[in-house]
């Protein structure tokens, strides 16, 4: 998983399994989780 934070709302035409990529291209930070890292959880209210 990829996760990108931009300054502002803007839109991008870029495909997700791109998007590490573009952000190295244009020097915007992304980072990148593999799936051992990633934890799910159900919050009940």
């Amino acid at each position: 998983m990829t996760v990108a934070f931009f300054t502002d709302f803007e839109e991008i035409d870029v495909l997700p399994m791109g998007l590490a990529d573009y952000c190295a291209d244009n020097g915007i930070k992304c980072y990148t989780y593999e799936h051992p890292e990633i934890e799910f959880s159900v919050e009940e209210n």
